[in-house]
């Protein structure tokens, strides 16, 4: 705020001040023209640690949200989602097929591994 009320009393006072000769006038723009970059790069600077800290807040709870997402799946499938996972990629079925695979050989990865190829 204080800058915004510094970068105004410049403009006014480019203004209104008399101009006692060009090199004063000359002063008193680049004086304003520096004073509204420094605001801009403020705000930018501002806006960019705001903007940070917002997608890491995201990422954050873009992870957690998968977290409880695999650990909702074990409980409704009642086997590990690391050992579907591997079941999928080493019989190269899908996941509904890796489950009950694994439910009908009681978790036993290599059984039901054997089971789909």
């Amino acid at each position: 705020m204080k800058r915004k009320s510094l970068v105004l009393s410049a403009i006014m006072h480019a203004i209104t001040a008399p101009m006692h000769s060009a090199k004063t006038a000359s002063f008193q723009v680049t004086y304003v023209r520096v004073m509204v970059v420094a605001e801009i790069t403020a705000g930018t600077v501002q806006r960019g640690k705001q903007h940070k800290v917002i997608l890491e807040e995201n990422n954050r709870l873009h992870k957690e949200n998968l977290t409880l997402k695999l650990k909702l799946q074990e409980a409704e499938e009642g086997v590990a989602a690391a050992d579907v996972d591997m079941v999928m990629s080493q019989a190269g079925c899908n996941r509904k097929r890796a489950v009950k695979a694994l439910k009908d050989h009681d978790s036993d990865l290599i059984d039901a591994i054997m089971s789909l190829v």
